[in-house]
């Protein structure tokens, strides 16, 4: 079987069924984008630790950082082993790849001062929809759960916002999307107090 006719029975009858939304997406992409193109016409049984090895490379070489072609690999590494589980071929090399060291990142966090000189320019000097700069500080709300927020979900009589959705990259129909969906897990979903000093911000600028 030619690998690009097993990555579409793959993609519709054993990601799609047992994922989120996104995650298909994201496999999908990845698997026009970035998979078939190099090993889509190859045979289940042609594609060696070489051919597999030569792949990673040439991602590398195309300028895509270790923690994106790490993420590529992920999934030519998650069909190749549905296959052979399966017995749709025998052998996959999969675990032999080499992968590239994965970025290392490194976060530092706002100072004391530098949050407040960030709070006063989006307060006093910033547009309205900055407020949401400043709710990410106060609040620990994820860049995707500010974009997903709505009126609806802050409820001025107890203070508080409820967390319920997220927003994310998709794609569809070969387009970049912006997409609402639930939070990851159970525990996404929480109410979260807004504090006492952002509250006449916020009705002032629903109004």
């Amino acid at each position: 079987m030619q690998y690009k006719k097993w990555a579409e029975q793959w993609l519709a009858c054993y990601v799609r069924p047992a994922t989120r939304e996104r995650t298909y997406e994201k496999y999908a992409h990845q698997m026009e984008k970035h998979i078939l193109p190099v090993l889509g016409e190859l045979a289940l049984e042609k594609i060696s630790a070489g051919r597999l090895q030569a792949f990673t490379a040439g991602l590398t070489e195309r300028g895509y950082k270790a923690n994106t072609v790490r993420g590529i690999l992920a999934v030519v590494k998650a069909s190749l082993k549905r296959a052979v589980s399966l017995g749709v071929t025998h052998v996959q090399f999969a675990d032999a790849i080499v992968c590239p060291k994965a970025d290392e990142r490194r976060i530092r966090c706002f100072t004391t001062a530098e949050q407040k000189r960030l709070e006063t320019y989006v307060l006093h000097k910033g547009r309205p929809e900055w407020i949401g700069i400043v709710l990410c500080l106060y609040t620990g709300l994820r860049i995707g759960e500010l974009l997903a927020l709505e009126w609806r979900d802050i409820d001025f009589g107890s203070g508080a916002m409820h967390v319920t959705k997220s927003c994310h990259d998709g794609w569809q129909n070969g387009r970049y999307i912006k997409q609402i969906d639930a939070p990851k897990t159970e525990n996404a979903y929480r109410i979260v107090p807004i504090p006492k000093s952002l509250r006449p911000i916020l009705k002032a600028i629903q109004k």
